[in-house]
């Protein structure tokens, strides 16, 4: 839907029911992606990652793999598709983003129900834990979010964390969701040291 300038869409008599443009809102409505970038592709670039990552919340495959890899060419990353490697796909999707871009909004998903597990990983596990994301903004362009790199211990980054008394400590993402909501956090767990 993103890519071509010019679709057609075509009923199953194939009778003739508009183009992209002309049915760019109930498009929008139901793909939940803006009108604005329906109609103007080169602006997807400036929206959030976790706003791109919702458009595809809601999406169905086949295989898991195929969640991630619909998703390359809407993040510009390469990576090589690996089929039989499942839910993996997703995690490696968000890693080659995370080393090619410091929006810290890739990490504003929402957990599913985890049943008894109380702490996780810093990616989502698929992109229905971004369903909620599809009204973030950046407070600041990325540009001025503090960089952060993957590596064999995780994700390091330099940036200020908000310690609460009770021990609790927030990541601040620079991001909100909606143009006045609050801004948007994640706990972060302490394991000593300047590891969380």
């Amino acid at each position: 839907m993103l890519a071509p300038q010019r679709v057609e869409f075509y009923d199953s008599n194939w009778n003739f029911r508009g183009t992209k443009g002309d049915l760019k809102m109930l498009i929008a409505d139901a793909s939940q992606i803006g009108g604005d970038v329906l109609e103007t592709p080169d602006t997807l670039y400036r929206l959030p990652l976790a706003q791109r990552m919702s458009w595809a919340a809601r999406r169905q495959t086949t295989r898991l793999e195929d969640m991630a890899y619909c998703l390359i060419g809407i993040f510009e990353v390469n990576m090589p598709m690996l089929y039989g490697e499942g839910q993996r796909a997703f995690l490696r999707l968000q890693e080659e983003i995370a080393r090619e871009c410091n929006d810290l909004s890739i990490f504003a998903w929402k957990a599913a129900s985890s049943g008894d597990q109380r702490y996780r990983g810093i990616f989502a596990r698929s992109p229905a834990e971004f369903r909620d994301c599809g009204t973030v903004r950046l407070i600041d362009d990325s540009v001025f979010s503090p960089e952060f790199s993957l590596g064999n211990k995780g994700l390091r980054i330099t940036t200020d964390i908000v310690s609460a008394t009770n021990g609790t400590h927030l990541l601040k993402l620079s991001c909100k969701n909606g143009p006045h909501g609050p801004p948007l956090s994640i706990w972060i767990h302490h394991h000593g040291g300047e590891v969380y």
